[in-house]
């Protein structure tokens, strides 16, 4: 699932209106890239690329830019956990949830903030 979102991510937003700078005109249409440093955008409407500069959007859509662009490179949660070192005894084991009744294999969705850890003694 997590694979999913990030390949999701990474390919393009699903299809949102557009509104432009003046706020007169607005269209739908699929964010494909956006370069933060030229401030180029690339937007799939009705199945063309169309390609403009980022001063021709709207506050609002300046803002959803970056946020999108912050959002993509955004590193792998795997690569994360495989630096650390509970982190990495974690993704070496073989992880398991309860569906149902019945275990499933499961991977790690995010990168934990905290881990607890909780021993038990046998007197």
């Amino acid at each position: 699932l997590i694979i999913g979102y990030l390949l999701a991510s990474l390919i393009g937003a699903p299809a949102r209106s557009w509104t432009s700078s003046d706020g007169e005109k607005t269209f739908e249409g699929e964010l494909r890239s956006y370069d933060a440093d030229t401030g180029q955008v690339i937007v799939l409407v009705n199945g063309k690329a169309v390609n403009f500069n980022q001063d021709k959007l709207s506050e609002t859509d300046r803002t959803f830019l970056t946020e999108w662009k912050a959002e993509s490179e955004a590193p792998d949660p795997a690569e994360i956990l495989a630096s650390q070192k509970v982190g990495k005894v974690m993704t070496d084991r073989v992880l398991s949830r309860l569906n149902g009744k019945r275990f499933k294999k499961a991977t790690m969705e995010k990168t934990p903030e905290y881990y607890l850890l909780y021993f038990s003694a046998s007197w």
